[in-house]
């Protein structure tokens, strides 16, 4: 009969490691845009996986996003910034902004929005998440 069992430091005795345990989990954010009338002009979704082992971020990738329930005035949208920093620290951060342009056929383009999405993954497993639309 084999049997397992995790080391506790008093166990594994002097100089042994205990490895801390990792958990990754993913988080995302959202918001609607809205008319002055309250109609959804469109839905901005962003996330990021978060992974850490209760002392320190060991890896947070690279935030993507989401457009969806788009009004027939949102012409296109691209990537304006995207960065991670401060992974292997006790705090990570994501950062993601998206330019939005809308336009009216016959009229022409007539606003940019910038909606970001900000995502920090903290080393005992939580994350604070910021989502604007403007």
């Amino acid at each position: 009969e084999v049997v397992t069992k995790a080391l506790s430091p008093t166990v594994a005795g002097k100089g042994a490691t205990v490895a801390a345990t990792t958990k990754c989990s993913t988080y995302s954010g959202w918001s609607r845009f809205k008319s002055v009338l309250g109609f959804t002009i469109y839905k901005f979704t962003h996330s990021a996986k978060v992974c850490s082992n209760g002392s320190k971020v060991t890896s947070h990738s690279s935030p993507t996003y989401t457009v969806s329930e788009a009004d027939y005035t949102v012409d296109n949208w691209s990537v304006v910034d995207k960065s991670v920093t401060g992974v292997n620290t006790a705090k990570s951060t994501s950062r993601i902004q998206v330019k939005i342009q809308q336009c009216v056929i016959k009229v022409g383009c007539y606003g940019n929005n910038y909606p970001t999405g900000t995502i920090v993954g903290k080393a005992n497993n939580t994350a604070d998440i910021s989502t604007t639309v403007r």
